[in-house]
């Protein structure tokens, strides 16, 4: 089983300017390769592979002093990531023989006065701008190991102290790690990569579970005829305020000069508070989640929520966002699979709100607005999201 992992990288500053080194040689290695590929589809010249691509990168590092100066192994994973968007928009225009512009594109070039290109074709790879770009370089699987007294040997950087809470393998090649990749993040630089971790084994009980995602409350949890109820954490006394100490900050940036040093240490406080919100929130989502899964039920039945049309209604759009639905379902769906729950979608047109969970009758005029439900036929008062779970976990005793 692959477990994802980050740790945080405390480099000394000599190590820090290597790290630098890489994520510049890094991203220009990827525009050097488009800039290649794109040269020789302009001359009529056949597209190279990643294979060969990399041997005339490797003729070309010797003579650059940037790139001479980081590992090649490390800028060559660039030219990996190159051959995987050029897949990407290969197979688009296979499976879309007839979609090459999209229309907005059409529309501002025709409104500029200029006529697209093939950079401009849908999904061609974009070159990776150092403003704009994310700050990240990829390190070679077999160069990654962890040692004694904290420190993770990076190739081209070296051994570097790091801080985490993760049990990690000590020793030379005493793992397989997928995909490590180095980032700088509001001045953090993280590690990150999957690894190889051995499943436990979970006895299930022999009851069902339905779950009810939504606006005003993150979750209603139906089990055996209670109900867990997990408060919006946007409403949170912490994030409130670290709202309110952003949109202050951000109404006082756009009244700094443009590029000032003052301007520039603003953006960088703004981009603190929005990683410890989003920190908050990716928290409460992992805990949540662990703690319904962890009752271990035989099967879990949530929506299948359009969350793409809800987040078009303007009125909805900023709540839904924030509560991370989306990121809900995934968690809860990998979750349960390592544990061998089995999790259902209810069908998207399935009443889980409108139907009376005690006796079956639909109210079709169920408004958004209508947090208590009333049944006319049974005369039953419910919370309106416990009744929508109760529907649901009435499914999963079905399955």
């Amino acid at each position: 089983m692959l477990r994802g992992i980050q740790i945080r990288l405390l480099p000394t500053p000599e190590q820090e300017q290597k790290l630098w080194n890489h994520v510049n040689g890094f991203r220009a290695t990827y525009n050097w390769g488009l800039a290649e590929q794109m040269r020789r589809f302009e001359q009529g010249e056949k597209h190279l592979s990643e294979y060969d691509l990399r041997k005339i990168f490797r003729k070309h590092r010797k003579t650059d002093e940037q790139l001479s100066a980081c590992d090649a192994n490390a800028l060559c994973m660039a030219i990996f990531d190159l051959s995987n968007a050029y897949k990407r928009f290969f197979k688009h225009h296979r499976e879309n023989p007839g979609e090459k512009f999209s229309k907005k594109k059409l529309e501002h070039f025709k409104r500029i006065g200029k006529s697209v290109t093939n950079y401009d074709l849908i999904a061609h790879p974009k070159f990776k701008s150092a403003k704009r770009a994310n700050k990240t370089f990829a390190v070679q699987n077999d160069t990654l190991n962890f040692y004694g007294g904290k420190g993770v040997s990076i190739s081209g950087v070296g051994k570097v102290q790091y801080k985490t809470q993760d049990k990690l393998p000590l020793g030379y090649k005493q793992a397989k790690f997928y995909n490590p990749r180095v980032s700088y993040t509001n001045s953090k630089w993280i590690l990150s990569f999957a690894m190889d971790v051995q499943g436990a084994e979970y006895k299930l009980n022999d009851y069902g579970m339905g779950i009810d995602l939504g606006a005003k409350v993150t979750a209603v949890v139906s089990c055996n005829g209670k109900h867990t109820v997990y408060k919006n954490i946007n409403k949170n006394k912490r994030i409130k305020k670290l709202a309110q100490k952003k949109k202050r900050l951000q109404r006082h940036v756009a009244r700094q000069v443009v590029g000032s040093k003052g301007q520039k240490s603003t953006y960088k406080q703004i981009g603190r508070i929005e990683t410890r919100i989003a920190n908050i929130r990716k928290d409460f989502r992992h805990k949540m989640t662990t703690e319904i899964v962890n009752q271990l039920p035989k099967v879990i039945v949530i929506e299948d929520l359009n969350i793409n049309g809800m987040m078009k209604n303007q009125h909805l759009a900023k709540a839904i966002g924030e509560q991370g639905l989306y990121t809900i379902q995934n968690y809860l769906t990998y979750k349960s699979k390592n544990r061998g729950i089995t999790i259902q979608k209810a069908n998207r047109w399935y009443p889980s709100s409108k139907r009376c969970s005690s006796c079956g009758n639909i109210k079709k005029d169920l408004k958004l607005s209508d947090r208590k439900y009333l049944c006319h036929n049974c005369g039953m008062i419910k919370c309106r999201d416990c009744n929508a779970a109760d529907n649901l976990e009435a499914l999963a005793m079905l399955a």
